[in-house]
């Protein structure tokens, strides 16, 4: 991997870490959305960029790359074709902010002083990055009539696990 540092500890991105999780709503490896993301970033010259991802599940890629990389994005458009998706989504999304991350901070510390500490780890780099515009929408990718009504912005990379098994119709 040429962005993504293969030795580097990846794990408070995952889900159910400080990340909501669910059944039903598999993850995606933060070290390779990093490293889809930057390429993509690469080929688009700009050093921020929009970013949607149009079947989100529980949004864990553009939460990722909020939490990874907010130096470098601009805005974060979450959509899917189910609402539970979605809520689920915008709850990991409203940790792409210090308020979002201390809350989940609080959140989990009485369960657990790692995942807190987590936590903690993913607000401290957030500090001094500027804020992210952050969507969700229930949304059907396939049929994006009306889909620029969700898009409030420029969207420079489209990124998206494609559902797959009994996830899909």
């Amino acid at each position: 991997m040429r962005f993504a540092a293969p030795a580097a500890d990846y794990s408070d991105f995952a889900g159910g870490q400080v990340l909501h999780s669910a059944p039903g709503f598999p993850g995606f490896p933060a070290r390779l959305a990093i490293e889809l993301f930057e390429r993509a970033r690469l080929l688009t010259g700009r050093t921020r960029v929009g970013v949607w991802d149009p079947m989100c599940g529980a949004g864990g890629i553009v939460t990722t790359l909020g939490l990874a990389r907010p130096e470098a994005i601009t805005r974060l458009l979450a959509t899917d074709i189910s609402a539970d998706a979605v809520a689920l989504a915008s709850k990991n999304l409203g940790l792409v902010s210090e308020v979002g991350l201390r809350r989940r901070a609080r959140e989990l510390a009485g369960r657990s002083a790692a995942r807190a500490a987590a936590a903690e780890r993913l607000r401290m780099r957030l500090e001094g990055s500027p804020p992210i515009d952050r969507r969700t929408a229930v949304l059907d990718a396939t049929r994006l009539d009306g889909a620029e009504a969700h898009e409030p912005g420029r969207i420079d990379i489209v990124i998206t696990d494609l559902p797959y098994g009994h996830q899909t119709r």
